[in-house]
């Protein structure tokens, strides 16, 4: 049996300054893991374990969802425009950020990723929730 016809997932990118909302055909009552890899197939850009299959059915974020744990977190290389995202087993985190250290076997599905931006949405991307601007803009001594 074919296992991606089982399993799907589907990624809103948010460009490279964020890791994207995931949603995924999955059973709601499992843990998965996550991971991007680059298009080289070579790195690790973004693995996250323990995500309940609740939080994917509805859009995992990150951010704001109750479960995930992430490992390595989201680093996109500037020049990179493509990686594969992947659904995993929930298996043990590889060691290093290389991709040949996650076992071939627990991967379910997967889904290609672009998180290229056009100019306007550079423009329209905060990269810093709004509070953040603001407290770092205060000086030490106006805090305490």
């Amino acid at each position: 049996m074919n296992k991606n016809v089982l399993f799907r997932i589907q990624a809103e990118g948010r460009g490279t300054s964020f890791a994207p909302i995931v949603t995924g055909n999955v059973s709601v009552d499992k843990y998965y893991t996550l991971a991007l890899i680059d298009s080289t197939e070579t790195f690790v850009l973004w693995y996250v374990r323990d995500v309940h299959g609740f939080d994917l059915v509805r859009g995992y974020d990150a951010y704001c969802s109750d479960s995930g744990n992430t490992v390595y977190e989201w680093n996109v290389p500037l020049r990179e425009t493509k990686g594969k995202l992947l659904l995993l087993e929930n298996v043990q985190a590889p060691t290093t950020r290389r991709y040949e250290c996650i076992p071939k076997n627990s991967i379910l599905t997967d889904t290609v990723l672009t998180y290229e931006e056009d100019d306007e949405d550079k423009e329209n991307t905060l990269c810093s929730p709004l509070w953040y601007s603001t407290l770092s803009s205060l000086s030490r001594s106006s805090i305490y």
